[in-house]
């Protein structure tokens, strides 16, 4: 006798959810097909300015400029690989060999994560321009934050300075997040319209032209 009051309230809420789905698909109740639709437009708004946020951070990214050696902060918007770099004039020539000498440690603010560091050969990349492009060091992140670089010579000898440029040299992080965010937009747009014409169309049935020949009552 104690669950017949739990279950025709069961039955009244199923009695009552069938009769709004009747409705809702015979178009008498527009509110949430259009909001479904205006939903999944919104939705697929959003995924398409995620797609884009790192597009416009690596647009607008600024290398980090930094002393080497030295203990420096680097702030690191955009995931994937970077190359360190700094320039050579002909006075400088001579001290290559002394800047592979560098050692270098890198990790998270909390110095909960070292990331790996690869020196580069000591070949010099010529330019157009009157210095000459030395690459220092590379590595790759896998999440944005900020990082501790630290950098000495080795015994912590003496030692030529130069001034470091970080340069974002891996595109695949930027490039997956655009195509992923952009293919959802697509996705969740051309279902919100699909909703949209549907619920346009209950409202607004095509009429139906009669059969040629047929004669119309008078």
């Amino acid at each position: 006798m104690e669950n017949k009051p739990q279950e025709k309230k069961s039955f009244k809420i199923k009695t009552a959810l069938r009769d709004y789905l009747d409705k809702w698909s015979q178009g008498r109740i527009v509110l949430p097909r259009y909001g479904s639709g205006f939903f999944c437009l919104c939705a697929g708004l959003v995924f398409l300015i995620l797609g884009l946020i790192p597009v416009v951070q690596t647009a607008r990214e600024r290398p980090n400029v930094f002393p080497v050696p030295g203990e420096s902060q680097i702030d690191i918007k955009v995931p994937g690989s970077y190359i360190a770099l700094t320039y050579l004039s002909g006075k400088d020539k001579g001290i290559e060999t002394r800047l592979n000498e560098i050692e270098y440690f890198m990790s998270d603010k909390m110095e909960t994560e070292v990331v790996e560091i690869r020196r580069m050969p000591s070949t010099p990349y010529v330019t157009e321009k009157s210095n000459n492009q030395f690459p220092l060091f590379l590595f790759a992140v896998d999440r944005a934050g900020k990082y501790i670089l630290s950098s000495r010579y080795p015994y912590d000898m003496e030692g030529p300075s130069v001034t470091a440029y970080l340069m974002h040299m891996d595109l695949r992080y930027v490039k997956a997040q655009f195509i992923v965010g952009t293919a959802l937009f697509v996705i969740f747009s051309s279902f919100g319209l699909y909703l949209f014409y549907k619920q346009y169309r209950l409202k607004n049935p095509k009429k139906v032209k009669p059969p040629k020949g047929e004669e119309k009552p008078v």
